[in-house]
């Protein structure tokens, strides 16, 4: 087992409908192997931002929260503080390690980029709010 931190009370909705601003995060410290559909943590501007990989290249990823219109940019494998291994609510607990959630997390890469390019050309709001997502989602929280 590696070392891990707990980002307490996320606060932003970037990473809806997955992570819920409140949520508790247990973050793997150790880890420096990072792939795309997994969520990581990053520290900027005196805050930590959890976001998803949606691209690599070398030693660089492409961020984007889901929720966001635009991508976040390349970050360099060393700005990335941790893989988010566990998302904490009052009302439940999520294991991003299972077999499940980690078939689902590309799931979640394509989701991201319908909304980076779909909110833009329709000017929609929310994509998150759309049924077939919903379901998804909570499937993810029921597993």
């Amino acid at each position: 087992m590696g070392k891990f931190i707990l980002v307490k009370s996320i606060k932003g909705g970037s990473m809806l409908p997955l992570i819920k601003p409140g949520n508790d995060l247990l973050v793997n410290c150790q880890t420096k192997h990072y792939q795309v559909g997994q969520i990581v943590i990053y520290y900027q501007k005196s805050k930590f931002v959890a976001h998803r990989i949606i691209k690599v290249r070398k030693n660089q990823f492409l961020l984007k929260g889901d929720n966001r219109f635009l991508s976040d940019g390349w970050f360099d494998v060393k700005i990335i503080v941790g893989r988010v291994e566990r998302i904490f609510s009052s009302e439940y607990e999520i294991d991003l390690n299972t077999i499940r959630n980690k078939t689902l997390a590309y799931f979640f890469v394509i989701y991201s980029y319908l909304n980076q390019y779909i909110n833009y050309l329709f000017k929609l709001k929310n994509l998150y709010k759309i049924s077939l997502i919903k379901n998804i989602y909570r499937k993810i929280i029921t597993s």
